[in-house]
């Protein structure tokens, strides 16, 4: 199995940090601790916050594509 692209674990922690401490807890540097990245890591993929929750978005709507698609 191929490991996740860095991307994809910061979106991982992402989603981990809203799920587990809520949406006020979701900052930059609480997904940077979450996915074992310097925040220098974090700003690679994702400049902002409202980068990271579109990118949080942007997977989101992928996946219920797919699931649709897959649907048909």
């Amino acid at each position: 199995m191929p490991r996740p692209s860095s991307k994809d674990r910061l979106l991982d922690a992402a989603a981990e940090v809203l799920l587990t401490e809520g949406a006020g807890s979701l900052t930059l540097e609480a997904v940077a601790r979450r996915a074992g990245v310097s925040k220098g890591g974090l700003f690679y993929h994702f400049p902002t916050k409202q980068a990271l929750v579109a990118g949080m978005v942007e997977r989101l709507v992928g996946a219920f594509d797919a699931a649709l698609a897959g649907a048909e």
